[in-house]
């Protein structure tokens, strides 16, 4: 993968949403950035990950927002990733995914992870672990642990629909867990539309 910029930001527990059901890792890691006022690193490209931008989405930042995106502090960074990957070619993503993951030397890899209520009775009663319905997770978090890579999973059920309570318990979850001494603090574009024009004013000056 390349990036916009070197990065030095290593050795940090990084955290990861998955693609999954009802993007709850995606709107926890909104949470993780926004309430904790992590600062944008570096803008992730590859070629089958789908180009994606818009306007900006948290309080403290003001450029536009990407398809994938590292933003950290002196604890911790988080990939938040906005847009999918083509479906065929997804090996040979993750491959390069897990080796971009790799080289940032993060002393612990956190996935955050959702998956439909309705298939809980299923993975209670048979074999399959949690992360064999998302081939992507799987092939993964299997890389990652192969290369001594310290990994966890967070993971909770829950439907499609109106996600954010299920972000928000697993915020309150990572909260405890890692000490955060930062009340949550939702994003307001989770309610309200984002413009362009909320841009700063050299962003704006060098995209229009």
């Amino acid at each position: 993968m390349k990036t916009n910029s070197p990065f030095n930001n290593f050795n940090k527990i990084l955290f990861i949403p998955c693609w999954s059901v009802g993007n709850v890792g995606q709107l926890c890691a909104d949470l993780i950035i926004n309430s904790l006022e992590l600062k944008q690193q570096v803008i992730l490209q590859h070629e089958f990950l789908i180009p994606y931008v818009a306007p900006p989405i948290y309080d403290h930042i003001k450029s536009p927002t990407f398809a994938a995106t590292i933003y950290g502090n002196e604890e911790m960074n988080v990939i938040q990733l906005r847009s999918t990957f083509i479906a065929s070619r997804y090996l040979e993503f993750c491959r390069d995914f897990a080796e971009c993951i790799k080289s940032l030397q993060p002393s612990e890899v956190i996935f955050l992870y959702s998956s439909s209520k309705g298939e809980l009775g299923d993975l209670l009663f048979s074999s399959d672990k949690v992360i064999e319905k998302s081939p992507i997770t799987k092939e993964l978090y299997s890389t990652l642990s192969k290369s001594n890579l310290k990994c966890k999973i967070v993971h909770c059920t829950c439907y499609e629909g109106d996600n954010r309570p299920d972000a928000i318990q697993m915020y309150s979850l990572l909260k405890k867990e890692y000490q955060w001494n930062k009340e949550i603090k939702q994003v307001q574009s989770w309610n309200n539309s984002t413009l362009w024009g909320e841009l700063d004013e050299d962003v704006r000056a060098v995209m229009f």
